[in-house]
């Protein structure tokens, strides 16, 4: 979700009421027309910063994203991946071969700089960026001016 405008992967209803998921992206609010940016097809995930700029992972894996790049956080390294987190400079996501977090985009404030290792999840903001070790354990990095890239002890 952003400020102003949220966005879903959409779901519709089968003739046999079965729901099936056709993919597509939504997006309501204030800028309704995003989803026009991404070609018809099926994506499995989708994140949204501010009312800027969107990034989606397809069904084979491959991102695409949408809006602002002024600092390359649309400029999307080659691979496959499972989950993306975009921030309103930088852009994150967690590769499909190894669970290796990629960054990219302005590193104003070390958001870019993921520490190494296996991940499951993430999730970004501004200028930092927190993701779940394989492990469990919770990591962030970036700008900490209010101690929101501490994660808290385990």
């Amino acid at each position: 979700m952003g400020n102003y405008t949220s966005c879903a992967i959409a779901e519709t209803f089968a003739a046999t009421n079965a729901a099936a998921n056709t993919g597509e992206i939504e997006c309501w609010g204030d800028r309704p027309d995003l989803p026009q940016r991404y070609p018809n097809g099926r994506y499995t995930t989708i994140s949204t910063a501010a009312e800027i700029r969107t990034c989606a992972i397809r069904a084979d894996g491959m991102i695409e994203c949408a809006g602002t790049n002024n600092a390359g956080q649309n400029d999307i390294p080659p691979g496959s991946y499972t989950a993306v987190s975009v921030g309103h400079t930088h852009t994150c996501a967690i590769r499909a071969s190894d669970g290796v977090i990629e960054c990219w985009g302005s590193n104003w404030a070390g958001q870019t700089d993921a520490p190494e290792g296996s991940y499951t999840a993430i999730s970004g903001n501004a200028a930092h960026t927190c993701a779940i070790r394989d492990t469990g354990e919770l990591e962030c990095w970036g700008w900490n001016s209010y101690g929101q890239a501490d994660a808290p002890p385990k």
